[in-house]
């Protein structure tokens, strides 16, 4: 079982390692309106809260799924996989782990031959959970709407996504300020004017 299957979908979809983890068959769907579920008591809530949450799918994912079907089916002696089977599975063909370490020792791997560094500028370490930032970031640049974005993640508010998961840059924000209106309109006399002489 490729392992990149499981980054793609934690890249495209945003859930926690430990959410994905736990996903089966039966709550990915395919067809129009492609999604994945997340249920009740596999995600992450506060006080003890847990909601169930329905992020939509990629056409990447819609396009890959198929595969990682087909994967799991060899895996399984050609058995197709069951609704109630695990979707990502180690290369083994286990369910992952509670803890992301192994999967983490493949991401960095992966880091390196990338070229991409395991420590950024503020002498934060990449990790699994990094994928969940980028899914913000991605979504952010993007100029989808905040409090979208805070509804993919299934944060209860906007504090948490605004203070940790907001990764953009100044050159970011440039579109937003290029697409106000001019308050004051030049006219052609005044654009004259400003060109400087041959």
């Amino acid at each position: 079982m490729p392992r990149w299957f499981t980054v793609l979908a934690l890249l495209e979809t945003g859930a926690r390692y430990g959410e994905l983890r736990q996903v089966r068959w039966r709550d990915i769907r395919l067809k129009e309106p492609a999604r994945i579920t997340l249920r009740e008591g596999t995600t992450k809530g506060r006080a003890g809260k847990r909601h169930e949450r329905s992020i939509p799918l990629s056409e990447t994912l819609v396009d890959e799924l198929p595969r990682l079907r087909a994967a799991a089916c060899r895996v399984n002696g050609g058995k197709m996989p069951r609704g109630s089977d695990i979707a990502f599975l180690t290369p083994k063909g286990k369910p992952f782990p509670t803890g992301s370490r192994n999967l983490l020792v493949f991401l960095q791997r992966a880091y390196e031959h990338a070229g991409i560094a395991i420590l950024d500028e503020d002498g934060h370490k990449l990790n699994v959970h990094t994928m969940r930032h980028t899914f913000a970031t991605r979504l952010l640049r993007q100029g989808a709407a905040i409090q979208k974005v805070q509804k993919l993640l299934g944060h209860r508010t906007l504090d948490m996504l605004i203070r940790i998961y907001n990764h953009l840059e100044d050159e970011d924000t440039r579109d937003a300020i290029e697409a106000l209106p001019r308050l004051i309109a030049r006219s052609e006399t005044d654009v004259a004017s400003t060109k400087r002489p041959h």
